[in-house]
């Protein structure tokens, strides 16, 4: 019984270096690809041409939060994160803007819902019994 024991916690003990590894990898990858304007954003998507499997950071002020139509995702639109001392005015620098010039100083970022969907919360309703 014993050996089993100490075959559990040496793959265990095992584990935690590779987990380490992971995170260590991790923080790389997120400080490797980490941007605060859209410009920047743009420049490396255009240029790069990342891969879906590619992570980017971002540090950036919400300008807006919308629900899609279909209910099926949302569009958060996001304005570059040095702006946020400045992000009342700026706002309202970008409420005057023509689409094309405003929409050159936003990104918008598209969260779909999982393709499976619940079918909310299921709600206990007693049947009345006759007797």
């Amino acid at each position: 019984m014993r050996a089993g024991i100490d075959d559990a916690e040496t793959a265990a003990a095992e584990l935690l270096p590779e987990a380490d590894a992971e995170l260590n990898d991790q923080a790389t990858v997120e400080a490797t690809n980490f941007f605060v304007s859209v410009k920047e954003v743009r420049e490396f998507v255009k240029g790069e041409v990342p891969a879906a499997a590619v992570f980017i950071s971002v540090i950036m002020c919400v300008l807006t939060v919308e629900r899609l139509v279909n209910n099926r995702g949302t569009r958060v639109t996001l304005v570059d994160g040095l702006m946020q001392p400045h992000f009342k005015a700026y706002c309202r620098r970008l409420e005057k803007m023509d689409p094309f010039r405003r929409d050159a100083r936003v990104l918008q970022v598209t969260v779909w819902d999982p393709k499976i969907r619940s079918h909310g919360s299921l709600a206990f309703k007693p049947v009345s019994s006759t007797s």
